[in-house]
């Protein structure tokens, strides 16, 4: 049975990689049924989106090589694509009544507060300077304490893109138009204040759909945008901290204008206010080319 899974699954890859039919995020959820890396998986199959947005299939070794490159010995015989680098921590955990699936860990904070859950406890390993370790294992003196974090699933950085992009990449510019036109009379319209994204964002479809003999095919949002997008990308990298900063501030000053002016209710508006600040201080610290390369 696992090995007629397998067969099925590098037939649908087969099929639908080259044409990208499917976006990268389920292309990567096949792959896992292989139970190989990722990077081996990909070796002889082209993804559009994956070589447009520049996404790694896989980690480097410290010689710099990739887990394709080494021998069939030292290759891992498990799933595996690319993983950000990790501080490792070991605490135990207090005994409590909730057991089984779904319950949570208990700690003790390093400050002796009680009750605190896993993300508490490693935001409080940055503060006290017990992380980030260093390669020989010890505290780097260099970063020690001080840190300040939020565990929130990424939250900031994506609301940082939709505050930053919604007026150049969109279209939505907040008092002139929701809609956006290109030369090829195609138009992307938010119907809803609630809609997430274009209903046609699929970068690798959009991409290989424009480049087949197909007349009526009709480019995508990325397509359309491209030569926008890396403009967008580009200022963004060599914007200083400061000018991040103001980008931020006059972004959210003109919704709040627009919504006093059309008396329209923003969802975001208010939640986007009450954290002006840090969003502006993720932004300093992300600086421009951080930030270019998380809204890439």
């Amino acid at each position: 049975a696992a090995n007629e899974i397998s067969r099925f699954c590098e037939g649908v890859l087969d099929r639908v990689v080259h044409s990208s039919q499917i976006t990268f995020s389920s292309i990567r959820g096949i792959a896992r049924r292989l139970k190989r890396p990722l990077v081996d998986t990909l070796k002889n199959l082209f993804c559009t989106e994956a070589n447009e947005l520049g996404l790694r299939l896989g980690n480097a070794s410290p010689d710099g090589t990739t887990d394709s490159a080494k021998d069939d010995s030292e290759k891992p015989k498990h799933y595996s694509d690319w993983t950000p680098v990790t501080d490792t921590a070991v605490a135990n955990a207090l005994d409590t009544d909730r057991e089984g699936a779904g319950g949570r860990c208990i700690f003790v904070g390093y400050d002796d507060s009680p009750s605190i859950n896993v993300e508490q406890l490693a935001m409080e390993c940055y503060r006290t300077g017990k992380l980030p370790i260093s390669s020989d294992g010890e505290a780097v003196d260099t970063l020690k304490g001080g840190w300040v974090g939020w565990h929130d699933e990424g939250g900031y950085v994506r609301a940082l893109f939709r505050i930053l992009c919604s007026a150049p990449l969109l279209g939505v510019d907040w008092g002139c138009s929701s809609l956006e036109h290109d030369t090829h009379g195609v138009t992307t319209i938010f119907c809803s204040p609630y809609q997430a994204a274009p209903s046609d964002l699929h970068v690798g479809f959009g991409l290989t759909l424009h480049n087949t003999t197909e007349t009526n095919a009709i480019p995508g949002f990325y397509y359309r945008k491209r030569q926008k997008i890396e403009a967008f990308l580009a200022k963004v990298a060599s914007t200083s901290r400061q000018g991040l900063c103001d980008a931020v501030f006059h972004a959210i000053e003109s919704r709040l204008l627009f919504s006093i002016d059309s008396r329209r209710k923003d969802p975001a508006l208010e939640r986007d206010l009450k954290n002006l600040r840090t969003f502006s201080l993720i932004a300093a610290g992300c600086g421009g080319k951080l930030l270019s390369c998380v809204f890439r």
